[in-house]
């Protein structure tokens, strides 16, 4: 488990050696972690037969401790989804918000595609409120 400062620190040196390239290296850890999760969320979802999982994704990111997560968009079939994560970590104290949170970009990505077994163009938005916060934004839109 990395902090956010052990984690500011291995971005800023990979983005230092690395130039634009870091963030598809972010990118593509976050779709591999992201995919697993989604596999795992799926599973439990066919075995309950539940509808939650979306839900379940919200809590575990949460508990991760990476920022407080909201989403909306059609849930049941995946077409269109919006990720809203306030204090997202990865961007905490991150004073170049032209990154745009690869990591978690990738992670939804890969959670998206795993549970509602479809491809997505994703986008990001990371900003600041009035209040400071860092807030990231995804919409991921089926292909």
């Amino acid at each position: 488990m990395l902090s956010s400062n052990s984690w500011r620190a291995l971005s800023d040196e990979l983005y230092k050696r690395f130039s634009s390239g870091a963030g598809v290296i972010f990118f593509e850890m976050g779709k591999s972690y992201g995919s697993e999760l989604g596999t795992s969320l799926f599973r439990r979802a066919e075995e309950a037969r539940a509808k939650a999982v979306p839900y379940d994704f919200s809590y575990l990111v949460t508990k991760a401790g990476w920022g407080k997560v909201s989403r909306d968009g059609e849930l049941e079939h995946g077409s269109h989804l919006s990720i809203v994560v306030t204090h997202c970590v990865f961007c905490e104290g991150d004073s170049n918000l032209e990154h745009h949170c690869p990591f978690l970009k990738g992670a939804c990505f890969g959670i998206a595609s795993a549970m509602y077994r479809r491809e997505y163009d994703v986008s990001a938005k990371c900003s600041l409120n009035k209040k400071g916060e860092h807030i990231c934004k995804f919409e991921l839109n089926g292909k």
